[in-house]
């Protein structure tokens, strides 16, 4: 759940997580990645032996179920609460290591490489301005 909201509610302005799923483009896209990440957890679990796998169909089902709740209360991520704020976000564990895994176990995952590298342009250009408000 952190890597699609976190990262798309950034990328939407600093929306909070109900602004993002009840736009039709916001929620495909939050499904979109979510779905790449399963795949690549999947194929992380297979290349170091773990038998269970993630159902993917349920657990999008699950965390859509959890998002609708989360939606009632605007919630808005720690890595949006950190753009928001100015403060550089956690982008190479959330973002860049699940591309990094995915790419290691051949998993094409085109919204998690776009996501992430946004996020660390974005990133970058909050180290050098001191803050995202600064940035020109």
């Amino acid at each position: 759940w952190n890597v699609p909201f976190n990262g798309c509610t950034v990328l939407a302005g600093g929306a909070d997580v109900g602004k993002l799923w009840v736009d039709a483009e916001g929620k495909a896209t939050a499904v979109a990645i979510m779905r790449e990440v399963i795949r690549a957890a999947n194929a992380d679990l297979e290349a170091h032996g773990a038998a269970p796998r993630l159902d993917e169909e349920a657990l999008v089902e699950k965390l859509s179920a959890i998002t609708d709740k989360m939606a009632e209360a605007s919630y808005i991520p720690s890595t949006t609460n950190d753009f928001l704020a100015g403060r550089r976000m956690e982008v190479g564990a959330i973002f860049e290591e699940p591309v990094r895994r995915a790419t290691a176990h051949g998993v094409d995952v085109p919204r998690l490489e776009t996501l992430a590298g946004l996020l660390r342009v974005a990133n970058d250009h909050i180290a050098a301005a001191g803050s995202w408000r600064d940035v020109t």
